[in-house]
């Protein structure tokens, strides 16, 4: 009787452990790593002999689908072809310069249905949960919003919060169609580049996650890093505004580089300044470190804020023959001070040109004045209130001429 018991209790748990029924094999896959989002084009024209709503980017054939009043999405997909990245894997292969990626887009008046459509040209199910890069049309992101994007990867339980968002400066199918100079998916090159493993302060570094947090409270607007279809390869840097869920402006790499001291987010990055002893010449600096503190100072019903910069440079290179040694502290000092100081202003000018608070200056009133904060018409306040930036630079290492 004990060894019937021991058995069937063998058979129940190894029934339990034969894995997922709603499980597929890896072959069975088609895993989705990056997805576009664009307003659809109204120049295409129906063709009523077409099944289905696809096209086919990679072998340039394209099918021209009706698109109707409400079909205002042109979803595309990328998908690596796993063939040509173990061929490019094991160094042969590649088919000739053949991308190692597919990508697919549909019109369609929502995500679900653009996938549907996207289904229906693959033998294999689409899988999100390796997705890692949301890129959204300029066109898209100023007209109808980024709020429906996210809110289909919000509730698309396959894609992480840790994805990274931006808005492309035109279009994103664009992008996401262009072969990367190094590396095998534009998916892959693209998420490098707006990572911090890129090693810049000219991008700015945001995610799904982020965006949700930002976006959800009223005292801070979330900002995104861009990306810019080039003549020959892709281009970052840069920051998009977003302001009400839309693209408000768009922030210069230099300005973003500002944005990252003022959110305390910066990485290292070189300067070029006039140089002290000769203004003709040309000196670059390398900012090492740098970060901000704000005081806020209320003034009957209105606020006035002071930002405190302070950081440390080193010498890198002169253009010029003479060296770090020929010039006065003090002198280089209040140069640097001077462009950091510059570029922030200007930052702070194009968020108030735009009335949107990408410094989070709101939330540190909610917190500290949280009655004021009530009766404050945030917009209209930020877009007139007095912001005083004050920059003080050391300089700490240098790097000497050769020779010197």
């Amino acid at each position: 009787m004990r060894k019937i018991c021991l058995s069937l209790f063998v058979v129940f748990f190894s029934w339990t452990l034969t894995g997922c029924w709603a499980g597929r094999e890896l072959n069975q896959r088609a895993f989705v790593t990056a997805v576009a989002f664009d307003l659809a084009q109204p120049e295409n024209e129906s063709n009523p002999g077409a099944p289905g709503n696809g096209r086919n980017k990679e072998d340039k054939t394209e099918t021209k689908q009706a698109v109707s009043a409400q079909e205002k999405l042109e979803i595309s997909l990328q998908i690596p072809k796993p063939d040509q990245v173990a061929g490019e894997e094991g160094g042969g292969g590649g088919g000739g310069g053949e991308k190692a990626f597919l990508v697919l887009s549909a019109t369609a008046d929502s995500f679900l249905n653009g996938v549907l459509q996207i289904q229906q040209q693959l033998d294999r199910e689409l899988f999100f949960g390796h997705v890692r890069l949301i890129m959204i049309g300029e066109d898209l992101a100023k007209e109808v919003g980024i709020e429906r994007v996210v809110d289909f990867a919000n509730r698309w339980f396959q894609i992480q919060r840790m994805s990274r968002l931006a808005v492309v400066q035109g279009r994103a199918e664009e992008v996401l169609s262009m072969a990367p100079p190094i590396g095998q998916s534009t998916s892959a090159y693209i998420l490098n580049l707006i990572s911090p493993s890129s090693g810049s302060s000219l991008i700015y570094i945001s995610d799904l996650g982020k965006y949700n947090v930002y976006q959800a409270d009223d005292g801070i607007d979330p900002v995104l890093p861009r990306v810019k279809k080039g003549k020959t390869s892709i281009e970052t840097g840069g920051a998009a505004i977003i302001k009400d869920g839309k693209l408000a402006g768009w922030l210069t790499p230099y300005e973003t580089r500002a944005l990252d001291i003022l959110q305390n987010e910066y990485q290292e990055s070189n300067y070029v300044i006039a140089s002290p002893l000769h203004p003709e010449d040309l000196i670059v600096i390398g900012l090492v470190k740098a970060g901000s503190v704000y005081r806020i100072k209320k003034e009957g019903r209105s606020f006035r804020v002071k930002i405190e910069i302070s950081g440390s440079f080193e010498t890198r290179e002169f253009s010029g023959d003479y060296g770090p040694a020929d010039l006065e502290a003090k002198d280089l000092e209040k140069r640097v001070a001077a462009k950091v100081r510059q570029e922030a202003e200007a930052t702070i000018g194009r968020a108030q040109a735009v009335a949107a608070d990408i410094f989070g200056i709101g939330r540190m009133i909610k917190a500290r004045y949280p009655k004021d904060w009530q009766k404050l018409d945030w917009a209209a306040e930020f877009s007139k209130l007095p912001i005083e930036v004050t920059v003080d630079m050391r300089w700490s290492q240098t790097i000497r001429r050769l020779g010197r």
